[in-house]
């Protein structure tokens, strides 16, 4: 799916999304206009909102609903790294393990 394909559809909106805002800034600049049928600040509503079927919403991929099919919006253009801070204090121990846990996961779905 590519975003103009959401234009006028109606959109469940995540106001406490770490991306609200770059993602009005792209539906602005590319003319894309949705149609707010909710504002939550809960992504459980969200989706249960999507669910029965009141409209669409924008979502990480790890989020995960049965009731809900996911389809990747390919040139959103939006993205997230994720650093790691660690305290000096802790056993080295400790990191060595969570590097080995975090190479290990599948990260991108």
């Amino acid at each position: 799916m590519k975003l103009a394909d959401l234009d006028g559809e109606p959109v469940i909106v995540r106001t406490r999304c770490d991306f609200y805002q770059d993602v009005t800034n792209v539906l602005v600049a590319r003319g894309i206009k949705i149609r707010v049928v909710y504002q939550t600040d809960q992504d459980d509503r969200a989706l249960a909102l999507v669910a029965a079927g009141i409209g669409l919403a924008l979502v990480p991929a790890h989020f995960e609903l049965s009731a809900v099919s996911q389809v990747p919006v390919l040139d959103l253009g939006i993205s997230r790294a994720i650093g790691l801070l660690w305290s000096r204090e802790r056993e080295h121990a400790d990191l060595k393990e969570f590097i080995e846990f975090a190479g290990e996961y599948c990260w991108a779905r």
